[in-house]
């Protein structure tokens, strides 16, 4: 069993994005570390999306994301109408309402589905989600930005992750992971995400298959 996701503690504010290709795909998927995350008492603060809830399946919907999302901060519920099995013939679409999404809501975590999902729409749901990380090492709200990147890596080991920092000692730790230090210019940090995903993509190819 995997223990739930945890990235705040008690009292702390996390914004949470969830993307579900259908109806009960997120209860299913990440019902526990919600439920967990509203016992530990974080506060959130929910975009709930379904992507494919037509017919009877809206109101399934709607009515099983309001029994989870009792009691949080603050909570949305979206449901979309995308053909069920038909997401790769509609994925402009979806990548234009992920787009307009970006403009609205910006998480601090996102949970979707598994890239080596069997079900075509799952895998392009979670073709929409970030390729790499980046974040500054002091950060607000009780978390550092290193805690965060060790966080991210021992959930999903190949997501490439780059922090920054203007703190000397912070450079060229242990802690392996690449640090930009600040300040720095945009040239130079453009340089770092093309090299972190260039070597996310390599690790990828000479993976052994599954």
């Amino acid at each position: 069993m995997t223990a739930p996701l945890k990235l705040a503690a008690r009292g702390d504010k996390l914004s949470v994005l969830c993307v579900g290709a259908h109806s009960d795909d997120i209860e299913i998927g990440a019902g526990a570390t919600l439920l967990q995350w509203k016992a530990d008492g974080i506060r959130i603060d929910m975009l709930w999306c379904v992507l494919s809830a037509v017919g009877p399946r809206e109101a399934e919907a709607r009515s099983s994301a309001e029994d989870f999302l009792q009691g949080v901060e603050r909570a949305h519920i979206e449901t979309h109408h995308f053909r069920d099995g038909f997401f790769p013939a509609q994925s402009a679409e979806i990548k234009t309402w992920f787009e307009e999404l970006k403009g609205r809501f910006q998480p601090d975590v996102i949970l979707t589905h598994n890239g080596i999902d069997a079900h075509q729409d799952h895998r392009l749901t979670n073709d929409l989600k970030p390729r790499l990380v980046f974040s500054d090492i002091v950060m607000p709200g009780g978390i550092s930005g290193l805690e965060l990147a060790r966080k991210v890596r021992r959930r999903f080991p190949e997501m490439p992750i780059v922090l920054t920092t203007g703190y000397s000692e912070h450079v060229g730790g242990t802690h392996g992971f690449d640090i930009l230090q600040k300040p720095y210019e945009l040239r130079s940090l453009a340089k770092a995400l093309q090299v972190a995903l260039k070597e996310a993509v390599e690790a990828e190819l000479l993976a052994p298959p599954a």
